[in-house]
């Protein structure tokens, strides 16, 4: 296993027009849930820009799209779920895809 290092990316959390001024606010408050497990999703600009796209989902009005740079020490690499990664010391997560979308997606403990 090899030594953990510093990765920087600049990745997108597309979500309701309300939730964005909230994590302005306040922060992020880190998903309960998902093919990740808990923690806070990021992903690339044309999926975020879906999901803020798809008001049933994020339970908004209006969808919006904000853009971050995250910094992590230690991330695991896997092709699908797997909520395993936080207790085995990890603090991202990236998957090429999951059970509930075909495109990668990051999760941020």
């Amino acid at each position: 296993m090899s030594a953990p290092r510093r990765e920087q990316h600049i990745l997108y959390h597309g979500t309701s027009a309300e939730t964005a001024e909230l994590i302005k606010r306040e922060g992020f408050k880190p998903s309960t849930s998902g093919c990740l497990g808990p923690g806070v999703y990021v992903a690339r600009a044309d999926k975020a820009s879906r999901f803020a796209a798809d008001s049933a989902r994020h339970g908004g009005v209006s969808g919006a799209v904000l853009k971050l740079r995250i910094t992590f020490w230690n991330a695991k690499y896997v092709r699908t779920d797997d909520v395993s990664w936080q207790s085995q010391g990890f603090d991202a997560c990236r998957a090429d895809s999951t059970t509930r979308s075909g495109q990668p997606e990051w999760c941020l403990k």
